[in-house]
């Protein structure tokens, strides 16, 4: 069967029959059955529209926001050895529909482990918003997953680039397997230019689309959780968001450690808004909440603030005298809700645009997420450099 999601007129999943191979479709030994799955409990990774765990009923749920029209919908597994037990654990497609709408839809592949005889969800990736799976195998503990997604020509309805992604489990984690000899792995992170979502950019954000190259880290470790027209700034002084209407926002997060619900996720995102407000209201919150901090200064540091906002960041420290590629930059370091990160924001004169590249909780440039002091200067230097590989989106 091959899942393929359409938006004519609204959005519906079509189960259409093709040629998708699912080697060893059923574990006859493993107590692992289509039946089982079909009413397993499954842990969607989207919890606050779904709830953090969801009771299938005949492979489906409803969303609890949105009813009929969104739901979680799991079929066609795959059975195999995964954690090296000695029992068959299983793989199944799931599409988790937030919505009803394109926008809203995901295709997501998960594992359940064999816990004798039952079945208890592992973990899960995401394969795409509009993409279409052939073949599931799994084969001495790889997970291999074939088919279509969109490519930069490709309209969203109708995926035509081939793709191939490997995965193991590793402890509870679903993560991309080791390449092989005279061959690399696909790897399920990085900024995909062909992603629905930054292929929709070019049409959305009228200036230029900075991106990061596919394999520059920390981009390449982590998962895009989203990209979209519309960007905002949290303000240093009372932490509230200051929002931009011509511009754009592309996330990327360990999406393993989203889903286990881990506090402190790793993440990295770029914004981009037109003129240059965006970097003035961020250099303008060093003068309003740094006491004594210099027009000229390097460096300024504040370990606490008088503000009562939620969330307020009290902790932070400021380098400047900096530059992108000859334009001036601003870093900022912050601890917020004990969550360190750091941002780098910076004016592009030649484009008109401002930017905005931040990473937090292990995806730094520098592993400086100990306190504040201007000898973290090493980290606001590679994040300078981080700032100058990033590329602009072809055609934007």
């Amino acid at each position: 069967m091959r899942f393929l999601v359409s938006t004519l007129a609204s959005v519906s999943l079509l189960l259409a029959s093709s040629s998708l191979t699912w080697a060893a479709s059923q574990a006859v030994e493993s107590g692992l059955t289509d039946g089982v799955l079909d009413n397993a409990t499954y842990w969607p990774r989207d919890a606050a529209n779904f709830g953090e765990t969801v009771q299938l009923v005949g492979g489906s749920s409803s969303g609890t926001l949105f009813g009929p029209i969104g739901g979680i919908h799991q079929d066609s597994y795959v059975f195999g050895d995964l954690n090296g037990d000695g029992a068959d654990d299983a793989v199944a497609i799931v599409i988790e529909n937030q919505s009803g709408l394109a926008s809203g839809l995901q295709i997501v592949l998960a594992v359940y482990v064999n816990d004798a005889g039952a079945p208890t969800f592992a973990d899960s990736v995401a394969l795409g918003r509009a993409t279409a799976v052939d073949t599931v195998t799994v084969d001495s503990g790889i997970v291999t997953v074939s088919g279509l997604q969109v490519g930069p020509t490709d309209a969203f309805c109708c995926p035509k680039q081939p793709f191939v992604q490997q995965f193991t489990l590793t402890d509870t984690r679903l993560v991309a397997a080791p390449q092989s000899e005279g061959a690399r792995a696909p790897s399920s992170g990085g900024v995909q230019p062909g992603a629905p979502e930054i292929i929709s950019l070019k049409s959305e954000f009228p200036g230029q689309v900075l991106i990061p190259p596919f394999d520059l880290q920390p981009f390449a470790s982590l998962q895009m959780s989203n990209a979209h027209a519309g960007a905002s700034f949290v303000s240093l002084a009372t932490g509230a968001f200051i929002e931009y209407s011509q511009s754009y926002s592309v996330l990327l997060v360990n999406l393993t450690e989203q889903n286990q619900r881990q506090f402190g996720v790793a993440s990295a995102s770029i914004t981009g808004a037109l003129s240059k407000q965006m970097y003035d209201d961020t250099a303008a919150t060093v003068v309003k909440t740094f006491t004594g901090c210099a027009a000229t200064a390097a460096y300024c540091v504040r370990t606490t603030f008088p503000c009562t906002g939620i969330p307020c960041i009290k902790q932070a420290e400021v380098f400047r005298r900096l530059t992108v590629k000859g334009s001036a930059a601003l870093v900022e370091h912050v601890q917020q809700e004990r969550a360190w990160g750091w941002s780098i924001t910076w004016f592009d004169p030649q484009a008109g645009v401002s930017y905005m590249l931040t990473t937090a909780n292990g995806a730094d440039p520098a592993d400086l997420d100990k306190g504040l002091s201007a000898q973290n200067q090493p980290g606001a230097q590679q994040l300078v450099a981080l700032a100058e590989q990033l590329v602009p989106l072809s055609g934007a």
